[in-house]
């Protein structure tokens, strides 16, 4: 009982003292630092790294489009024709080898089999998560601007364009194209890294 009131009268404290207050925009005036945040006790700002402005994206070059996933093209260039998710489908394919193994069905366990595994390695076809593989292991180049023999690796593209950077000086921008698939309470990607052209790099980035 007493730890309890401890940790109620320290949340009580915290909350009331001057600059240990929950931060209301954790992007304006710039990204909140969070380390230095909670070990200060105040707010820790990146200068230079606004990302809001109102309802307006600063960091959002261009317009964001949306469209429906049905008739639009895959990370591997199918038409997509289902959005379910690959956690839906292999537990679907799970439960149909089921029924196969105690039907002694040898073309349905073999069917759901190869189904199975191609969802494990991302080679369905049509599906919205074509090429986005539940096992996590090097597929080399399985896109087309995929690095060779390296992990969803991805050369960054100088755009031509400049921003402010932290110091306030201008900087480069560079670009890469990233492919992302959230279900459920998962996520991935199609680029784990970036490489740069070294000798166009600013090094006083």
């Amino acid at each position: 009982m007493k730890k309890i009131f401890f940790i109620s009268l320290l949340l009580a404290f915290a909350y009331l003292v001057p600059g240990i207050v929950k931060a209301t925009d954790f992007n304006n005036p710039g990204i909140l630092e969070p380390v230095l945040t909670e070990l200060t006790g105040m707010e820790v700002r990146i200068p230079n790294t606004d990302q809001m402005d109102g309802d307006i994206q600063l960091n959002v070059v261009g317009n964001i489009v949306s469209n429906s996933s049905l008739g639009s093209t895959s990370l591997l260039g199918n038409v997509i024709t289902s959005n379910s998710s690959p956690d839906e489908d292999l537990e679907t394919a799970l439960k149909l080898l089921e029924i196969a193994v105690s039907e002694g069905d040898s073309n349905g366990m073999n069917s759901a089999a190869n189904e199975i595994m191609d969802i494990l390695k991302g080679n369905t076809s049509g599906r919205i998560y074509d090429g986005f593989s539940l096992l996590n292991y090097n597929r080399g180049a399985f896109v087309s601007d995929h690095l060779v023999d390296e992990y969803k690796m991805k050369k960054a593209r100088d755009t031509g364009l400049t921003a402010l950077g932290i110091d306030g000086g201008e900087r480069k921008i560079w670009e890469v194209d990233v492919n992302m698939l959230w279900y459920g309470d998962e996520f991935d990607a199609d680029t784990f890294w970036f490489v740069f052209q070294w000798k166009l790099m600013d090094w006083t980035l």
